[in-house]
């Protein structure tokens, strides 16, 4: 009985792993011809039932593998957050979905603007095909998203241990902003986010989990700064907030958690600023003070 277990969870496991291709889907084809003729061979109908029949489950198997393969789209009033991270070897993929991914949602999700995020995980067949810039725009174009993270994980030997070599970058929607505030706000984006880590096999689980905290952390901040650009100061000020406040609980002799410590007060102070010169119905010609719309 455990061995037809055993068998069934791989027959499901290689199932799932495959069901993207269109093999998958001829195959689906295929079995449901079978299931199908089989019924007709019961109820014996005239030949236009039957092409009727056959044509409605080829349409339905179709439609079935199409909207299961889809790629999810943010949902009204979310804030799309992309993870999109390849890992190639299979037993790669699930050492850095268990203690990387999902501890990097569950990050996402704390906190007071938790609940204002929509994670969206790629699957690998296609997170590995998102290699540069280009692909990450066309992808968060595709699920309607506000943030993506994207990049690869791969086991190396360096100087003689094996290690998870970790490649990442960034991507965040805002409004257009003026040539000098985009690069200003492209660099610290680059300064802040994890561009390459190394995390060696021996404490895995513990390094995933750090750099899922340091993603969290510089996420938030950036989703705030690109908030403030767009006009939604209450949320910018949320995500600020979240962001102080995880710093406060752990350890801050790290140096981004010390750089990220060092901006918030000062993007704080920026709301504050707009806000105020908002109050008095000044136009500032600043990014920051273009109104109170919101982000998602």
């Amino acid at each position: 009985m455990a061995d037809i277990s055993l068998e069934v969870t791989k027959i499901t496991e290689l199932a799932h792993k495959h069901w993207h291709t269109k093999y998958a889907l001829l195959l689906a084809e295929i079995l449901a011809f079978l299931i199908s003729t089989a019924i007709l061979l019961m109820f014996k109908p005239n030949n236009w039932l039957k092409l009727l029949v056959y044509l409605f489950c080829c349409i339905i198997t179709y439609v079935f593998w199409w909207w299961t393969n889809r790629l999810p789209k943010t949902k009204k009033n979310k804030v799309g957050f992309v993870i999109s991270i390849s890992a190639g070897d299979e037993n790669e993929r699930k050492r850095v979905m268990e203690d990387f991914v999902y501890t990097l949602h569950k990050l996402v999700k704390e906190g007071t603007s938790g609940n204002s995020f929509q994670i969206i995980k790629i699957p690998e067949h296609v997170a590995e095909k998102i290699i540069d810039l280009e692909n990450a725009r066309e992808l968060r174009s595709k699920c309607r998203a506000h943030f993506v993270i994207y990049g690869r994980v791969r086991p190396r030997i360096i100087d003689g241990k094996q290690e998870h070599l970790i490649e990442l970058n960034g991507l965040v929607t805002h409004t257009p902003l003026p040539a000098a505030i985009h690069q200003g706000f492209s660099k610290e984006f680059t300064e802040l986010l994890p561009s390459r880590l190394r995390v060696p096999f021996d404490n895995d689980a513990i390094s995933f989990e750090f750099a899922s905290h340091w993603i969290n952390y510089v996420s938030r901040y950036i989703i705030g700064v690109a908030a403030a650009f767009s006009g939604d100061l209450d949320y910018a000020e949320k995500l600020y907030g979240d962001v102080n406040q995880f710093l406060n609980e752990h350890d801050q002799s790290f140096p981004v958690f010390i750089s990220l410590k060092q901006r918030i007060p000062l993007r704080l102070a920026e709301i504050n600023f707009a806000r105020a010169r908002i109050a008095f119905n000044l136009i500032i010609p600043c990014s920051l003070l273009q109104g109170k719309a919101r982000f998602f």
